[in-house]
């Protein structure tokens, strides 16, 4: 029985193998993808730390809010990364995972720089001709910090 059933999933493993053209598992050592996944994390708190530092507000909650935007920003990349390479059924499921959690994720950055960008100008910041190209690099940078990461297993 057990013999049988192996050879069933072995038959649907070469099956989805072929209708990809690669082998379904990419390894990578997870000692290298934790310290690339800490790493981004890092750079991306360090970001938002400078970044809601223009509020002036106490340390802790500009902290906490950094911490918590560069952290879930990776960590959203992460599993969306994970739901798209494995595609888990039931399809309908990934698919509302992937659709909420992608525009969410830009959403909640970009409503951040926004934010960040009305205060500067509220306390009468000039922030030059270059303005528009600073708060798309902003924008840009934090994207690009959680973007794409897929599944070390």
């Amino acid at each position: 029985m057990l013999a049988g059933r192996f050879e069933e999933e072995l038959a649907r493993y070469k099956q989805r193998r072929e209708q990809l053209g690669r082998d379904l598992v990419v390894r990578v050592l997870r000692r290298w993808y934790s310290s690339l996944l800490a790493l981004i994390s890092v750079v991306a708190v360090a970001l938002n730390l400078q970044s809601l530092g223009v509020f002036q507000g106490s340390v802790l909650p500009t902290g906490l809010m950094a911490l918590t935007v560069g952290v879930l920003a990776s960590a959203g990349a992460h599993f969306c990364g994970i739901w798209v390479k494995q595609w888990p059924g039931p399809a309908w499921a990934a698919r509302l995972k992937v659709t909420v959690a992608v525009p969410g994720t830009l959403g909640c950055l970009v409503g951040l720089n926004q934010t960040r960008a009305v205060y500067l100008r509220s306390v009468n910041v000039s922030l030059g001709p270059g303005d528009e190209i600073l708060q798309q690099t902003f924008l840009l940078i934090n994207t690009r910090a959680s973007v794409g990461e897929s599944d070390p297993r």
